[in-house]
């Protein structure tokens, strides 16, 4: 009999550096953020997790901890689980994000997978790869389990572009919010999307 595999995965809470509208970095969750966090929880309390995963970064760490009611082993910190790499536009204020929209509402799909604003930042393809790939290697280890993964607005995003068709104009940047979450089964190699509470479309 197939075994399934059930990801709960979930966007960190409000960041500092998401409140002061910088993008990317590392900074720790706002009271807010950690309210949220707390929310989710409760939206939650009809799963039992057997495991707790977030990225390495300290606003997803924080989330998965609040919702886990625990600390997470540093085995479960996952830098492959992060937000899109931004190259040189880590750290710069996200207005760079607006224009960047403006530009993509305009773009074929095909465009916009492979569309980067600087030279060294990550395509959406090459972020859901990677994050793809990571949640590949996770339910395969936790086959037949249930598992809550905490991450980021973007990484989320494109991955469900990739495994629902959806298109950049159909869920463009920012339709995640901050600690919504969606479910996804994984069971004979093949991701499926059960739930997408968080996403605003």
């Amino acid at each position: 009999m197939t075994q399934v595999c059930r990801i709960i995965l979930v966007r960190h809470g409000e960041s500092v550096f998401n409140k002061r509208g910088i993008i990317a970095g590392d900074s720790p969750l706002t009271a807010k953020g950690r309210e949220q966090a707390r929310q989710t929880k409760k939206e939650l309390a009809g799963f039992s997790f057997d495991a707790f995963y977030s990225s390495d970064l300290i606003r997803a760490v924080e989330t998965a901890e609040i919702i886990a009611g625990k600390a997470l082993p540093e085995t479960n910190k996952l830098p492959g689980l992060r937000e899109r790499d931004f190259g040189s536009l880590d750290m710069k204020s996200s207005k760079l994000h607006d224009d960047d929209h403006n530009k993509r509402v305009t773009m074929t799909q095909a465009e916009n997978w492979a569309y980067k604003h600087v030279d060294d930042m990550e395509s959406d393809h090459e972020l859901a790869t990677r994050f793809i790939g990571v949640l590949r290697e996770l339910a395969e280890e936790n086959s037949g389990k249930t598992i809550l993964v905490a991450a980021h607005g973007a990484a989320i995003r494109t991955t469900l572009m990739k495994l629902h068709g959806l298109t950049y104009h159909e869920i463009p940047h920012g339709s995640f919010k901050n600690a919504g979450y969606v479910e996804l089964d994984y069971a004979d190699n093949k991701f499926k999307v059960v739930h997408a509470p968080g996403v605003r479309i």
